[in-house]
């Protein structure tokens, strides 16, 4: 997502808007004029995307799992210390 709104609130006067807005610098606290004279009205929507198939369902091996093939380690490092005499 490159850019976004989120949260909106209207401000206790009724006289702006406050919001979380998103940009590629971060999250940013803004607010704007609530003027509901100069709002639009929004086109209906119309989708354009192909209509959904499922996809067919993928046949899974049943098998049980079996931890002791990997319980061993696979290599040994020997850790050498000095003898404190």
């Amino acid at each position: 997502m490159l850019y976004g709104v989120f949260q909106p609130s209207v401000s206790p006067d009724n006289r702006h808007f406050a919001l979380v807005s998103y940009s590629s610098g971060g999250d940013d606290i803004s607010t704007t004029p609530y003027s509901a004279a100069a709002w639009r009205e929004v086109p209906e929507f119309k989708d354009t995307l192909p209509e959904f198939e499922p996809a067919e369902p993928v046949k899974a091996r049943l098998y049980y799992y079996d931890p002791f093939p990997t319980i061993l380690p696979r290599f040994w490092l020997p850790f050498v210390l000095p003898d404190e005499a």
